[in-house]
């Protein structure tokens, strides 16, 4: 599993991440809008330091933490140039499939790949809006898997 992005890492003490700045509570509400409602204890969202990764220079981080760990660290690139985004997106599956292998799910004909480890996992998809191709990957810790269990009434 990778863990480590730019200066981040999955299950670090949010304490020690340096360069975070917490959402405002409209940030908090914009995400909430798209689907990003918080869930899990003490969940905080913060905006990072924008890293390199897979040899890519990515304009956002979103980075997520529970209970005072990271446990969510997100990317997104985005681009008016389609096939530049196509680029990106293939260029981050043949980086993540070496490091760790070939993803486990990727739905006929769609932009989306899954890697499930034992860990956590792997998120990457292209979505394409109003002639903007973003290129998004998340990184989720499996520390978080009790609690997503207790929201879903399996435990």
């Amino acid at each position: 599993m990778i863990k480590k992005i730019g200066n981040y890492y999955l299950t670090q003490d949010i304490n020690s991440a340096e360069g975070l700045k917490e959402f405002s509570d409209e940030e908090y509400y914009m995400a909430e809008q798209v689907g990003m409602k918080r869930m899990l204890e003490d969940e905080k969202m913060f905006n990072g330091l924008n890293p390199e990764f897979a040899s890519i220079s990515w304009e956002s981080i979103t980075i997520g933490s529970t209970k005072g760990k990271i446990y969510k660290i997100a990317l997104q690139l985005n681009s008016t140039d389609k096939k530049f985004a196509k680029g990106v997106l293939n260029k981050v599956v043949e980086f993540v499939n070496k490091e760790i292998g070939k993803y486990n799910e990727h739905p006929f004909l769609s932009t989306k790949y899954i890697w499930d480890t034992t860990e956590g996992n792997i998120i990457l998809y292209r979505k394409s809006r109003f002639n903007i191709h973003s290129v998004n990957i998340l990184f989720t810790s499996n520390f978080i898997r009790e609690q997503v269990l207790k929201l879903q009434g399996c435990l």
